[in-house]
C-alpha cells in the first residue's frame, strides 16, 4: 500500500508582521525542505501564543509526518467540527489517514482492541467522504485497504480467542491435578494422624501383650520339670525300669555276700 499523503494547508486571514503568523510561516517553509522537527518546534510555538486552528492544522501534518500518528490523530479530531468547510474537509482525510496507520502500529504489537479502535475510525473519516463525494477515489482506496485490515484484524483476534481459551482450559487441567493433589495428600495425612492416634491406644498394649506371652512361652520351656504327658510317661517308665534293674543288681550282691560267707 502507498504510503497515505496529508493534505498541507496554507495559513490564512493572518497579518503580517504578526508573530504568530511568523511562526506558522516558518513553520511552512521548514516543512517544504523535509525538515519536520524543526517545523514542528515553529508550530507549537505559534499555538502557545495563539491555539488558531491553523497552526493545529499543520502541527498535526508535522506529526503525521514523524509518524506520531496517535497524536497527529488526537490533532485532527476536533478540526472535523471547524466551521472552516475547507479545512474540516482535508482534517476529516487525515484523521483517517492517522487512525489508519495507528492501527496497523498498534496491530503490529498485537495490541488488537486499541488497534480495532483506531481502524475502526478510519474507516468512518473515508465513508462519511464517501458519502458527500461518492466518486472520491482516494477516499475508495483508503478504505478498501481499512476493511482490509479490520478483516486481518479480526482473524488475529478470533486466534488470540482460541489461544487463550487453550492457555485457560490448561491453566485449569494443572490447577484441578494441583488440587486433587492436595486433597490426596490431607487425605493421606489425615489417615497418617489416625494411624498413630490408633497405635497409641491400640498398637503399643497389643505389642506389650504379644512380648508377655512370648516370655512366659519361654519361662515355660525353661522351667523345670514342665513336661509333656508322653514325655511324663516315658521318663517315669525309664525310672521305673531303672528301679528294676537296681533291685535286681541289689539282690545279686546280696546272694554273692551270703555265697562268699558260706564258703568262708
Amino acid at each position: 500500500m502507498k504510503k497515505l499523503a496529508v493534505l498541507f494547508a496554507v495559513p490564512f486571514l493572518l497579518g503580517f508582521g504578526d508573530e504568530h503568523f511568523s511562526r506558522i510561516e516558518e513553520g511552512n517553509k521548514l516543512y517544504r525542505e523535509g525538515d519536520y522537527k524543526e517545523a514542528l518546534e515553529q508550530y507549537s510555538a505559534a499555538r502557545e501564543q495563539k491555539d488558531s486552528e491553523v497552526a493545529k492544522y499543520n502541527q498535526a501534518n508535522a506529526l503525521y509526518r514523524l509518524k506520531e500518528y496517535d497524536k497527529a490523530a488526537e490533532l485532527y479530531e476536533p478540526l472535523l467540527r471547524s466551521k472552516k468547510k475547507e479545512l474540516a474537509e482535508k482534517s476529516l482525510l487525515n484523521f483517517g489517514n492517522a487512525s489508519y496507520w495507528a492501527g496497523v502500529k498498534k496491530l503490529g504489537k498485537g495490541d488488537i482492541k486499541p488497534a480495532e479502535e483506531k481502524l475502526t475510525n478510519a474507516a468512518q473519516s473515508y465513508r462519511k467522504i464517501l458519502y458527500k463525494e461518492p466518486s472520491n477515489s482516494t477516499a475508495k482506496e483508503y478504505l478498501e485497504h481499512t476493511l482490509q485490515k479490520l478483516k486481518e484484524l479480526k482473524k488475529q483476534k478470533k486466534k488470540d480467542d482460541k489461544d487463550k481459551e487453550k492457555k485457560d482450559k490448561k491453566n485449569e487441567d494443572k490447577q484441578d491435578k494441583k488440587d486433587k493433589k492436595e486433597k490426596e495428600n490431607d487425605k493421606q495425612s489425615e489417615q497418617n494422624k489416625k494411624d498413630e492416634k490408633n497405635g497409641d491406644k491400640q498398637g503399643k498394649p497389643k505389642q506389650g501383650k504379644d512380648k508377655q506371652k512370648r516370655e512366659s512361652s519361654a519361662q515355660k520351656e525353661r522351667k523345670p520339670g514342665k513336661m509333656k504327658p508322653d514325655e511324663m510317661k516315658r521318663v517315669l517308665e525309664a525310672l521305673k525300669q531303672d528301679e528294676k534293674n537296681i533291685q535286681k543288681d541289689v539282690r545279686r550282691q546280696k546272694f554273692r555276700e551270703r555265697k562268699l560267707e558260706k564258703d568262708w
